[in-house]
């Protein structure tokens, strides 16, 4: 098991075509589901909030979630992209407080 770490650790992963990208996919709310001992799905969705009239009520409002991704991750993705992201809102959260201090 160790050799095949130690192969995969040296494999260089290549994202060609960057550029060609298809169109970016909205979403707005994500859901996250884990059974244990398998893989992490997150559903990616859009919602759209119906209009709040000031001083309405709202008791049983329902709200239609259109999933538009659904991707399975393995756990040790998962944690790799918490940390990454961790790590990104950090730089944004130091790099708006430079900006809001000039």
């Amino acid at each position: 098991m160790e050799k095949i770490k130690e192969k995969l650790s040296s494999i260089k992963i290549v994202y060609p075509g960057l550029d060609e990208m298809p169109e970016d996919i909205y979403a707005n709310n994500v859901r996250v589901s884990y059974n244990i001992g398998s893989d992490y799905i997150l559903y990616f969705a859009k919602i759209d909030a119906p209009p709040i009239i000031e001083g309405e009520k709202l008791d049983n409002v329902e709200v239609k979630a259109k999933v538009v991704a659904r991707i399975r991750l393995t756990p040790q993705i998962v944690e790799n992209l918490s940390k990454v992201l961790k790590q990104s809102i950090e730089a944004y959260e130091q790099n708006k407080n430079q900006i809001e201090e000039k």
